[in-house]
């Protein structure tokens, strides 16, 4: 969590075990950062399947307004297919056992000795669908003054920690293989690398490292400061504890509280920001991303934990919701379309005129359409200023290597539509800058 900032909860899916080995790309771009060659050639493609199971979010079960029913609408509308909730026993799970059946979507359960019991874990899991919890994670931010005060906590944090984990690890896995429920280690509060050591002896009964990875100081995703950059988190707390373990990032995001100087960005900057991040996380090989939440926790406009979420305490979603839920839906196979295999070959396309800094993602869904997530890591948001920089974008151009059916653009900012991109001498033109903009192509004799 933030600096400073203390969550209520004492204790706050990855599906498949071959998404394991992206755990290569975690401490470079993955080829995403483009070089300043007035022409690229961009061929490596991603199941956009791959991409939606990456993205999760953190939700506070039996909390309100999580009770509302616009919740049910809004997180299945959302494209979200990963919930990250804390496993309390005197929660009525009957919602979330519905969101699996009706709609896919997982629960990543967060146990702790302060709430639950393995035993209680364990009776839990046999009453829910198999599969329906893509994985058990361990206390969170045990080393937060909240955790320490616990009834249950009655010895140091670390060795309570450390001993819980080996326990849950120890009973899941005379039940469950690694590849059918993989356990994430617990996790430490963001500002404080230095209780690692604390709770190494918790490494060996983990499959995934669990980071919580906020931007301390609202810098844009892509940074690579101290207390912000992924690479930093990954080098000070997962390869710390760990080294060379997959990792999820099981918390990230951006408080709407603004000041000159502080973390919070504008929830204009968050709508440009947290697609990004996703994108961003998932090129560098994090396994799976929960962002930092769902709903905002209250109403107190100036306290910062009360508006991290990508909707507001009424059920109002903010522009952040807007942006994420575009990214995910145009990325998702469609209900209903037959499904067919992209040639094993790669994608034909090249960039002209391309800026140095460009990122970019190639994406194809099954049913042949392609799609290009192209941004700049610019900031758009004044951390000293409290304001936000109006986005600088300059114009690319993309050359499919096949003939193209129908272009269509949509930039991930406020309110995102689509528009229809002319293709001009087998060119496409289109402006690009801070926010993230998805070109949709066609396949056509590839």
């Amino acid at each position: 969590m933030k600096a400073g900032l203390k969550k209520p909860d004492p204790g706050l899916a990855f599906r498949g075990q071959a998404a394991l080995s992206r755990r290569g790309l975690l401490l470079g771009a993955g080829g995403v950062l483009l070089s300043d060659a007035p022409r690229i050639v961009a061929d490596a493609a991603t199941p956009a399947a791959a991409f939606v199971e990456s993205v999760g979010v953190c939700a506070h079960v039996g909390r309100e307004p999580y009770n509302s029913p616009l919740f049910h609408d809004l997180i299945v509308a959302s494209g979200i297919r990963h919930l990250r909730v804390l496993l309390d026993v005197s929660t009525d799970f009957a919602q979330w056992r519905h969101l699996y059946a009706a709609f896919g979507i997982h629960s990543h359960l967060i146990v702790s000795p302060a709430v639950n019991t393995v035993a209680q874990l364990l009776d839990y899991l046999n009453r829910v669908e198999p599969g329906s919890v893509a994985a058990v994670e361990g206390q969170n931010e045990g080393d937060n003054g909240i955790f320490a005060a616990q009834e249950a906590v009655n010895g140091g944090w670390n060795a309570i920690v450390v001993r819980y984990q080996r326990e849950v690890f120890e009973a899941l896995r005379q039940r469950y293989s690694a590849a059918a429920l993989p356990i994430v280690s617990p996790t430490l509060i963001d500002w404080k690398p230095a209780d690692v050591a604390l709770i190494r002896d918790a490494a060996p009964f983990c499959d995934i490292v669990g980071l919580h990875a906020y931007v301390q100081h609202g810098e844009e995703p892509e940074t690579q400061d101290d207390y912000a950059a992924l690479s930093w988190y990954i080098s000070n707390f997962a390869d710390s504890f760990k080294p060379h373990a997959p990792v999820m990032v099981t918390e990230t995001g951006y408080t709407n509280v603004v000041a000159p100087g502080q973390a919070g960005v504008s929830e204009l900057a968050a709508s440009i920001y947290l697609p990004r991040m996703l994108l961003h996380n998932f090129a560098s090989g994090v396994l799976r991303t929960f962002l930092y939440e769902f709903m905002d926790g209250g109403l107190n406009p100036t306290d910062g934990e009360h508006h991290y979420g990508i909707v507001h305490f009424d059920g109002t979603p903010k522009g952040a919701y807007h942006t994420i839920a575009a990214l995910l839906v145009t990325l998702a196979d469609r209900p209903g379309t037959a499904a067919r295999s992209l040639p094993e070959r790669a994608i034909p396309l090249a960039f002209s005129n391309a800026p140095a800094d460009l990122r970019h993602l190639i994406f194809t869904r099954s049913d042949a359409t392609v799609v290009v997530a192209l941004w700049r890591p610019l900031r758009v948001w004044n951390v000293e200023r409290g304001e936000d920089i109006p986005d600088a974008t300059r114009d690319l151009l993309i050359v499919p290597g096949w003939s193209v059916a129908r272009a269509e653009y949509m930039v991930l900012a406020r309110t995102p539509v689509w528009n229809t991109l002319p293709v001009v001498a087998g060119r496409i033109e289109i402006p690009v800058g801070a926010a993230v903009t998805l070109v949709r192509l066609g396949i056509r004799d590839v």
